[in-house]
């Protein structure tokens, strides 16, 4: 599978920061933490339009403000969704604000798939057979030795 890059240049001096994530099995897992309060295992996922967060538990913490909401069909069955903004994302040394999200009502751990939300906030993406590599939007690209 080829890499494929999402994102503009911006012009800053400050250098980009990177995060090299490993192939789990069958994904790319990292863990995020939201609105600078919960932390969330998820799933890079190039195919989700929005930030997808699973839970009941995390979602007052989080102090969300919920928009649109609608009963979606997902793998499970059908599931009561609300969309919202976050605002601020961390994956490694990566902090993005702004976030569409899309908070499905389940029970159990928290879970979320990052998608494409999360993607085009980012300098770039590139996803190969055991790797991913984010690269935040903020400064010069530089590559990550331990990438």
């Amino acid at each position: 599978m080829g890499g494929i890059g999402i994102g503009s240049l911006p012009s800053v001096s400050a250098p980009a920061q990177t995060v090299c994530v490993a192939r789990n099995v069958n994904a790319f897992e990292v863990t995020l933490i939201l609105n600078g309060a919960v932390n969330v295992r998820g799933t890079l996922d190039s195919g989700a339009t929005d930030l997808v967060l699973m839970c009941d538990s995390a979602v007052s913490a989080l102090q969300l403000k919920f928009g649109v909401s609608a009963d979606v069909q997902t793998p499970g069955g059908m599931r009561r969704a609300h969309t919202a903004t976050m605002n601020s994302v961390r994956i490694g040394d990566i902090t993005l604000e702004n976030v569409e999200t899309l908070v499905m009502e389940q029970k159990g751990p928290c879970r979320a798939l990052v998608g494409l939300a999360v993607f085009n906030k980012l300098r770039s993406v590139t996803f190969s057979r055991n790797r991913a590599i984010l690269v935040g939007a903020k400064g010069p690209s530089r590559r990550n030795k331990n990438c």
